[in-house]
């Protein structure tokens, strides 16, 4: 069955430069299209076989949306509905637009010849797969506020897809039940719909006319629509679409597309995010060949730099928290800006790949998270932006590099001039820190807490004599080049029973362990704990957000922490001045003898427990 449709885009003054590149794809690949409207905010926009319709022309303005919000923050995001409402507007204002049109966002390219009809007529509603994690709730509260029957109908389903088909009989049949309903106009309802949501919620992005249709359609005309999933064909050269498209689109068209589109639609601050991105993408292999403009676009985009200081994280969360204290301990001391690098960021597949590779034991992997520090509300870390310019200045050999093991750092070597200067280390050693604990303190607060971490940290907020207890097997148990290290756990060793009994003597029987460990299961059948109450504490994704662990233990009153860096944090970090904080003197094995605890791992409220059999070397 052949349908003739027309297709409406809004262009804003962000979209002009690029749209007629990515136009010229649409034209190629979008068949059986009548007309293309373009309703701009500049009436003498021309572009070759395109209609210009005047967004003055319709019911509402951006300046009439940005005077509806209320609250300054609110009244940014006013050209992002009016966009929305211009195409839920388009077939009331548009003389003699089809009974069938397709509304599509100006940054979006179609690279593959693309239907919107299946055989039998049926409109083609593509359903964007969607997780929990990325369910945006805003988008469906709005649509209940419209109307108690706009629900979302398919779970596993968003709407929000860059483009759709639409129909004037759907459309107009959606906007009489709404304004039906409230009594008022269409528009007016969708404003009003986001503004009560942003009352209570505070979510800029509060509607979708993506969504409203979709689900619209699948509740009132069902028989009409078909979902389908494919996501070959169209392309979004948005900053927040996939960013290999624009490689596509560059060998398409042409190499300088990349840096117009930079340069002309973002500002300093997301040119750096999107040679973030760029520069995650040209690492894959199969993007190799486009290396080569590549490689000019980020010198066309980053330009000169002044010297800098750079501090390399590695190891899991316990390790780069080490090498940001120290990094941010300089920064205060020294007044200059240090900058986080991780020369492993870019391929955490390639890391457990060459773990697997050692250990042979697929259980191995995925006990460190890559780089973590970004949970945390310490700064914009820029870690991709950061690379690049430390590979620039280490290919023009300005780059000092200090390693921890060489010159047994402090804080107090100066930047020589026009250098830079890499340091590369662990600095597990709180000396180098500890001065500013407070204003360290400050900075490691995370930005997000997970809904089941929340309910521990209420339980543990308001149980007296708490103490966390954490227990590391995972790679301690796993992986043979850290194997020695499980020497809390080891048959001569009493440490456990011999912490709680120091907490016991000082604050008397009534203690309550919160037990933390990467391996519960384990500790529930093998482990016994002598406490007035003992809870488990575990929660969805536990394992894959570690720092709520370390959060949560620091809550407690008191910490018995393992031979573990990432266990020795949540004692540190432990604000309470009347806190005990216990760790094991035996910290590892060497040669079949106890090596005890590191002196720069020891600080003032730290209790050592002297729990082995056999004395340490």
């Amino acid at each position: 069955m052949h349908i003739t449709f027309d297709i409406v885009i809004p262009v804003g003054p962000n979209d002009v430069q690029l749209f007629p590149t990515l136009l010229t794809l649409n034209k190629k690949n979008i068949s059986g299209y009548r007309n293309i409207y373009l309703i701009s905010y500049d009436k003498n926009l021309h572009i070759d076989g395109c209609v210009t319709i005047d967004e003055d022309r319709f019911p509402f303005t951006k300046k009439s949306i940005t005077d509806f919000f209320q609250v300054a923050k609110f009244k940014s995001s006013a050209a992002w509905y009016l966009q929305q409402l211009l195409k839920l507007y388009a077939h009331k204002i548009i003389p003699g637009l089809s009974e069938y049109f397709l509304i599509l966002d100006a940054d979006v390219a179609f690279i593959k010849e693309t239907r919107f009809f299946d055989k039998n007529g049926k409109i083609l509603l593509r359903g964007v797969p969607l997780s929990e994690e990325k369910f945006h709730s805003p988008y469906f509260e709005s649509m209940e506020i419209l109307h108690p029957t706009l629900t979302r109908v398919y779970q596993e389903y968003s709407g929000v897809a860059d483009y759709m088909m639409v129909k004037k009989e759907y459309i107009q049949s959606m906007i009489d039940m709404i304004e039906n309903f409230h009594k008022n106009k269409f528009y007016i309802c969708v404003l009003k719909s986001v503004n009560e949501y942003h009352n209570h919620i505070a979510s800029l992005s509060g509607f979708s006319e993506y969504e409203l249709i979709f689900n619209y359609m699948l509740q009132y005309f069902p028989n009409k629509v078909f979902i389908h999933t494919s996501q070959r064909h169209r392309i979004p050269a948005s900053i927040e679409g996939s960013f290999k498209h624009h490689f596509y689109i560059a060998k398409l068209l042409n190499a300088n597309y990349i840096v117009n589109f930079a340069k002309s639609k973002f500002t300093k601050t997301k040119i750096i995010t999107y040679i973030q991105n760029v520069v995650k993408i040209i690492l894959k292999k199969k993007l190799r060949p486009l290396l080569p403009f590549a490689k000019k676009i980020i010198k066309s985009l980053t330009g000169t730099t002044k010297p800098q200081i750079f501090v390399h994280t590695m190891g899991g969360l316990g390790n780069q928290l080490y090498q940001y204290a120290f990094g941010r301990a300089y920064e205060l001391k020294y007044g200059v800006k240090v900058n986080f690098i991780s020369l492993f960021f870019w391929n955490k597949y390639v890391r457990e790949v060459l773990f697997y590779r050692f250990t042979k034991n697929h259980q191995a992997l995925g006990y460190h998270n890559g780089f973590c520090l970004d949970v945390f509300k310490t700064r914009n870390f820029n870690i991709v932006w950061n690379n690049i310019r430390y590979w620039f200045n280490l290919k023009a050999q300005n780059i000092i590099r200090y390693n921890e093991n060489e010159c047994n750092i402090k804080p107090e070597i100066a930047m020589p001039d026009g250098k830079n200067v890499l340091f590369f280390g662990y600095f597990a050693d709180v000396s180098l820190f500890n001065e500013y604990r407070g204003e360290i303190l400050k900075d490691l607060t995370l930005r997000h807490i997970s809904g089941g971490a929340k309910i521990w940290e209420e339980k543990i907020k308001n149980t007296k004599n708490s103490a966390s207890v954490h227990i590391r097997r995972g790679d301690y148990v796993i992986n043979p080049i850290v194997r020695n290290s499980s020497v809390c756990l080891s048959e001569d060793s009493n440490y456990y029973n011999l912490a709680i009994k120091h907490i016991k003597d000082a604050i008397g029987d009534d203690v309550n362990l919160f037990i933390f460990s990467d391996d519960l299961p384990w500790v529930r059948e093998n482990m016994k704990f002598d406490g007035k109450n003992i809870e488990y504490v575990e929660f969805k994704d536990q394992k894959k957000n570690s720092h709520e662990d370390i959060y949560l233990m620091s809550l407690c009153q008191h910490n018995i922490t393992a031979n573990s860096t990432f266990s020795w944090w949540s004692g540190w970090l432990n604000k309470r001045k009347d806190k005990i904080v216990t760790a094991p003197f035996a910290w590892t094995k060497k040669d079949g003898e106890f090596v005890p605890i590191d002196k720069g791992l020891i600080y003032d409220d730290l209790a050592l427990i002297k729990y082995t059999k056999t004395p340490c070397v």
